[in-house]
């Protein structure tokens, strides 16, 4: 029997009207850091906010570093904007296991209660739209609604991140899921690398056609596939996504959501994730600006 875990923290304020871009970073980029460390070295290059990546705060993280995490975050001026969790594939678990899955978002929407986090990514499921039966459709909808609704009452949305090979690989067939589903607090993560991977369009004749759902934009740059076959990821700047059309577009809608920093560049002795994580900084603001 599944047992609430309850942390005595002092609520943070969950502020969810804001008026213009924030550029957040996405943890997994400093995923050699600890969690702490990584907020700080966040926070020292300027960013806004970060997601905090499962590889920082998975489903069974120790609540003594969560406790910790809230007291660090007094003191800083970034937020923690997103838990982003591997927490879901619904759409082809039995309902026991969608039980199971639904009991690991109740634990993080408990941290984010006590952490004034005001988002939680959850994964709808496999397959990709086209090979998906109406019953993988339905169950995901349905139990991702169940979550929104478990988390109005706290400001919490919920975050459906397209990506390759999952239900929602395409702005239509996120469209359709983000109808089923039918709840205003649930929103996306237009992630433009994960696009190209499908591959499907992502440029602005199709934002415009998600915008008003879009709350995250996972900004990262790559190459293209190499001789053998992997994918080539760069610095931003360095690779062959066209971002300029995209931030043009959110800018002159006046976009008020998170552009979030997600290079996969792995840190060498060259850079490390900390240069990475300055970098993409630096050069995602330069754009924006120059648009």
């Amino acid at each position: 029997m599944f047992t609430r875990i309850t942390i005595k923290l002092a609520k943070k304020k969950v502020v969810v009207d804001r008026k213009r871009m924030e550029l957040v970073i996405f943890s997994k980029v400093l995923k050699d850091l600890p969690m702490i460390e990584a907020v700080k070295v966040s926070d020292d290059v300027g960013y806004e906010g970060i997601e905090l990546h499962d590889c920082h705060f998975p489903a069974g993280i120790d609540p003594e570093r969560v406790m910790e995490l809230s007291r660090l975050s007094k003191g800083l001026k970034i937020k923690l904007v997103n838990l982003a969790t591997f927490v879901g594939g619904f759409s082809t678990l039995s309902e026991s296991n969608c039980e199971g899955e639904f009991r690991k978002f109740e634990k993080y929407l408990d941290y984010a209660n006590a952490l004034g986090v005001p988002n939680i990514r959850l994964d709808p499921g496999r397959p990709e739209p086209e090979k998906a039966t109406e019953e993988a459709w339905e169950r995901a909808s349905s139990w991702i609604a169940k979550a929104a609704d478990l988390a109005r009452p706290h400001d919490v949305s919920i975050v459906l991140e397209m990506h390759e090979g999952g239900l929602i690989a395409t702005v239509d067939s996120t469209l359709k899921l983000l109808s089923m589903i039918d709840r205003k607090n649930v929103v996306v993560n237009y992630d433009v690398g994960n696009m190209f991977h499908v591959p499907t369009d992502y440029g602005v004749g199709v934002l415009r056609k998600i915008e008003d759902y879009v709350k995250f934009v996972h900004v990262r740059d790559e190459k293209g596939r190499g001789k053998d076959g992997e994918w080539i990821y760069t610095l931003f700047g360095d690779g062959i996504l066209d971002y300029r059309p995209i931030f043009r577009r959110l800018k002159g809608i006046g976009f008020n959501g998170y552009l979030s920093a997600e290079c996969h560049l792995e840190p060498t002795g060259r850079i490390s994730s900390s240069e990475i994580a300055v970098h993409e900084f630096g050069k995602i603001k330069e754009l924006w600006e120059s648009c």
